[in-house]
């Protein structure tokens, strides 16, 4: 993906996008790159590295891929993500919706993988998120804290605002390390 993130070392946004293009660049030939197709700078950063290679591109998107598709999906009043994959709910333990692009992505990977795609999903669904992940946990008296320690990035800053928005609690307590690294933005 691209954000901002790092503005401050980078010095500008395309010099972001021409940096993260080198990491498709090293990529030997006939490689795939597989791109979360949504955003307008990751089709950047996939279209300049794959200039003079031979890779094969394969997008995915919020509503799927090649390989499997997501009719809807959304938060519970906890925060934890959910999915309808061919008319059946697919229920994570992952909090916040900004986790669906990886969730795509590792499925469609995994498929691409030989890994069966109703497989991806059940692991997906008894996955474990580790301290890296937002955390959420009930307190007393109807509050909830709200444990996002790795954001650094504005998107998954505004990401996890919004999730506390939404998340049902009288009481909201949320642990942020903010931004970082935007230089003058």
């Amino acid at each position: 993906g691209l954000t901002v993130q790092h503005l401050g070392l980078f010095g500008g946004l395309e010099k972001i996008i021409k940096a993260k293009s080198e990491l498709v660049a090293a990529l030997p030939n006939n490689a795939r790159v597989y791109f979360w197709a949504d955003d307008d700078g990751t089709k950047k950063i996939v279209e300049l590295g794959k200039k003079n290679k031979q890779l094969e591109a394969i997008p995915y998107r919020s509503s799927g891929s090649s390989v499997t598709q997501v009719e809807s999906a959304g938060i519970s009043p906890h925060g934890h993500l959910a999915c309808v994959v061919d008319g059946t709910i697919v229920k994570t333990k992952l909090i916040g919706e900004h986790y669906l692009p990886a969730i795509i992505g590792a499925i469609t990977i995994a498929a691409h993988h030989g890994v069966k795609y109703e497989i991806g999903w059940q692991r997906i669904s008894e996955f474990e998120p580790t301290s890296k992940f937002i955390q959420r946990k009930q307190l007393a008296h109807d509050s909830s804290l709200i444990d996002d320690g790795g954001t650094s990035n504005p998107v998954g800053f505004e990401s996890v605002i919004d999730l506390a928005a939404r998340i049902m609690a009288r009481k909201k307590i949320l642990i942020t390390s903010g931004i970082v690294d935007l230089g003058s933005q």
